[in-house]
């Protein structure tokens, strides 16, 4: 995700960190690793033995992805948040049991239990780039705040993001779309009940800091964003985002919304420019604000490179590069409902519904290709 990634995002200062990852993809398959730790800013109110111990949390983080076939990359990521104040004498052991077995040594119920080492978010992410006459990025990010029905291999209190983008449109212009919607109880915690937040700031998708601070309710989130290559030099980026709380809170949330304008142009290999931002918060008060910036050493934006270098071989013919196609028919379902009291189970009688679906698919080998695809299910109404 550009905007909005559930897990590790821009919306927190920078956190002082070691990594270690490989340089160069790995084998065939495009192998790649991160792993890094860092120290969080200092919390008064993380829960130890019936009280409150302060200091700074730790976060280790794990990323492993992977390009099977040209074009498409799959990749897992992993967060934990432990020790910090008497909490800080956590194993090794303890804590990769708890990093490799979260059901059975982190999400124990009692928060007081010392044993509890961590609090933990995990993410499956997929990209898609398809190298047609106007080519385009479809990212996706399923997240999980924390595991589900005491199996570690199920993302409880869920998210899912989605995004596109497209680099080069009608030669001056780009275009990027991305929305996502989380269920409640993200970046906060029983036992670090600052959450996952350094300095006051979650460390994940913007729309989180829209509320209450602890306010662990869910929300949807929506950006479009319009870049112009301007013939007179330089990048004009016009922005909205809108953010929407669920309503089964104690806090009546209004809609977030926000509109910034930037502009930014080269200069001595760096990019410097000007930005103004103006909207409504959650509570109903307008906000705006003016900003000047440098960025250093900027190297392009987001997919953009990856885009350029899948659509380089121009020369290639349409019909080996990809198509853009549709499918429509008919659905037969059933729905089953599984509440977390395994008391009440439902199943539907079966039912037939529409199916209408618009994709786009790039060939890999002969005999195969590769796409996304959207799909829209009539399903029991």
């Amino acid at each position: 995700m550009t905007d909005s990634s559930m897990l590790m995002s821009t919306e927190a200062p920078t956190m002082p960190s070691v990594t270690l990852s490989n340089y160069e993809p790995a084998t065939r398959l495009g192998l790649k690793y991160e792993v890094f730790l860092a120290r969080m800013s200092n919390s008064d109110h993380i829960l130890y033995r019936n009280g409150y111990t302060s200091g700074h949390p730790l976060l280790g983080g794990l990323h492993l992805s992977m390009e099977p076939v040209s074009g498409w990359s799959i990749a897992f990521s992993r967060l934990v948040q432990f020790g910090g104040g008497a909490r800080g004498n956590t194993s090794l052991t303890d804590l990769l049991r708890a990093f490799f077995s979260p059901s059975k040594y982190a999400n124990f119920n009692d928060p007081n239990n010392p044993n509890k080492v961590e609090n933990q978010e995990a993410s499956f992410t997929s990209t898609f780039l398809f190298p047609g006459k106007v080519p385009f990025a479809v990212y996706a990010e399923y997240a999980g705040e924390d595991t589900s029905r005491g199996r570690s291999y199920l993302l409880g209190n869920s998210a899912l993001s989605l995004g596109i983008h497209f680099p080069l449109l009608w030669e001056h212009f780009d275009l990027t779309l991305e929305t996502s919607e989380w269920q409640d109880s993200w970046y906060v915690h029983e036992v670090y009940q600052d959450g996952m937040t350094n300095y006051g700031h979650v460390t994940g998708n913007w729309g989180a800091d829209q509320r209450v601070f602890g306010d662990g309710v869910g929300a949807q989130s929506q950006m479009v964003r319009i870049g112009w290559n301007t013939p007179f030099g330089g990048l004009l980026d016009l922005r909205y985002r809108t953010l929407q709380n669920q309503s089964y809170g104690v806090i009546p949330y209004k809609r977030f919304q926000d509109l910034t304008l930037t502009y930014s142009r080269p200069w001595q290999q760096n990019t410097v420019g000007a930005e103004l931002e103006g909207g409504r918060d959650v509570f109903g008060k307008s906000f705006t604000r003016i900003a000047a910036f440098v960025r250093y050493g900027e190297d392009g934006r987001g997919l953009m490179s990856a885009l350029a270098d899948s659509t380089s071989t121009s020369e290639e013919s349409a019909e080996k590069k990809g198509e853009i196609f549709v499918d429509a028919g008919a659905n037969m379902n059933n729905i089953r409902v599984d509440l977390t009291d395994g008391r009440y189970k439902t199943t539907t009688p079966s039912a037939t519904g529409a199916h209408f679906a618009i994709g786009a698919r790039r060939f890999v080998s002969e005999h195969s290709d590769l796409g996304a695809r959207l799909e829209l299910d009539d399903v029991q109404g």
